[in-house]
C-alpha cells in the first residue's frame, strides 16, 4: 500500500511525502525425489553433509518480512531549465521468520538531485 501526496507552496517550490506498506510471506514446499532409492537417500542425509531429498528446504525458506515506509522531500525550480531536489527516506523492517540471517532493521537513505529539462 502506498499513500502519497504533493503541494505546490509556491510555482517554484513542490514538497511531498509518503507512507508506505507491505507484507511479504513466501517459501518452498519439499522436494520429494521419487526416483532417488531411499536407502542411498538415507546413507546421504546420516552423513550430516547433504540433505539431497530436500525434504526440509521448506523449514529453510519461509519468509514473512513486514516494511513500513515514510518518505518525504521537496523541489525548487530554479528557472524553466534547471531544478533542485532533496528527499529523505526511512524504512523499517520487521523479519518474523529468519533463518541465517535477522533481516530485521531500519533503513535511512538522504538524496540530493539536480532536475534538467530539455
Amino acid at each position: 500500500m502506498l499513500i502519497s501526496l504533493g503541494y505546490h507552496i509556491t510555482p517554484q517550490v513542490l514538497i511531498h511525502g509518503g507512507l508506505s506498506y507491505t507484507a511479504n510471506e513466501t517459501g518452498f514446499d519439499s522436494v520429494i525425489y521419487e526416483s532417488i532409492p531411499a536407502e542411498v537417500i538415507t546413507k546421504m542425509v546420516d552423513t550430516n553433509k547433504y540433505d539431497y531429498d530436500h525434504s526440509n528446504i521448506s523449514d529453510l525458506s519461509d519468509l514473512k518480512i513486514n516494511t513500513f515506509g515514510l518518505n518525504f522531500g521537496a523541489a525548487f525550480e530554479v528557472n524553466e531549465f534547471f531544478g533542485i531536489t532533496a528527499d529523505f527516506d526511512y524504512e523499517k523492517w520487521d523479519d518474523e521468520e529468519w533463518y541465517l540471517v535477522d533481516g530485521t532493521g531500519d533503513f535511512y537513505m538522504g538524496t540530493f538531485g539536480l532536475l534538467f529539462t530539455f
